[in-house]
């Protein structure tokens, strides 16, 4: 009976139907997200390819960099324009300096031909007019007596006029006798001094009459008596 009630019993176990457990839908909160375990050199690299932001700021900062080697090639490039065109503006200028100093010199070669011509004229005017007087000898002979003349009447003039002055004046008639001796031999020591001037003068024009013996007048002593810069009109090779 034992045996029989033993096998209805695993019968009735046996033929029972099983009843499935239903997952149940509640999460826990506490539940810990497993991750893959990754290797050292390559950490945190399988989260920052799945992060979206960290790929956009990567790709950003690539641009920027590429951005940035633009800007300084384009700055390279700009600074090198700037030095062609600096030295473009400096052959610029000397070639306006040539034109400038181009025309330039043929104004000069211009006015020198001009003056060269009415020198010569003059020139010829002046012999023609020395040949009358009689050669250039006796044009320096007359030229130096009329000098000879000037300066005797100027000098004799201006001392005695000088001398005739103060004696005739009050101050030295209110002088005592005694001081106007005195006077009066200072102011002859004055006309003393004048004369010694005055033969010193002759003496130089004495001196150039003897030079010009034999001598012709020449364009240059034409240009001097002119005050007229003879290399200037005539300038040496």
């Amino acid at each position: 009976m034992n045996s029989s009630t033993i096998d209805n019993d695993t019968t009735l176990v046996s033929s029972s139907p099983i009843l499935k457990s239903k997952r149940s839908s509640f999460k826990t909160p506490f539940a810990k997200r497993v991750t893959k375990p990754c290797n050292e050199n390559n950490k945190f690299s399988t989260s920052s390819n799945q992060d979206p932001f960290i790929s956009s700021n990567k790709s950003t900062k690539v641009v920027l960099k590429t951005q940035r080697l633009l800007y300084n090639e384009l700055t390279t490039q700009i600074k090198l324009y700037k030095k062609e065109i600096s030295h473009i503006n400096d052959a610029i200028k000397i070639l306006n300096k040539y034109d400038k100093e181009l025309k330039t010199d043929q104004l000069i070669e211009k006015w020198q031909s001009i003056c060269q011509k009415a020198m010569s004229y003059l020139f010829n005017t002046t012999l023609f007019k020395i040949d009358k007087m009689g050669g250039y000898e006796e044009f320096i002979k007359k030229e130096i007596e009329a000098e000879k003349a000037r300066i005797e009447y100027q000098l004799d003039d201006s001392i005695g006029n000088e001398i005739s002055n103060f004696l005739e004046s009050e101050e030295f008639k209110n002088l005592p006798l005694d001081d106007q001796e005195e006077c009066k031999i200072q102011l002859e020591r004055k006309r003393d001094e004048v004369e010694r001037v005055k033969e010193k003068s002759l003496k130089i024009l004495d001196q150039r009459l003897e030079l010009c013996q034999g001598q012709e007048m020449t364009m240059k002593e034409l240009a001097r008596r002119l005050k007229v810069e003879y290399e200037l009109v005539f300038p040496t090779l």
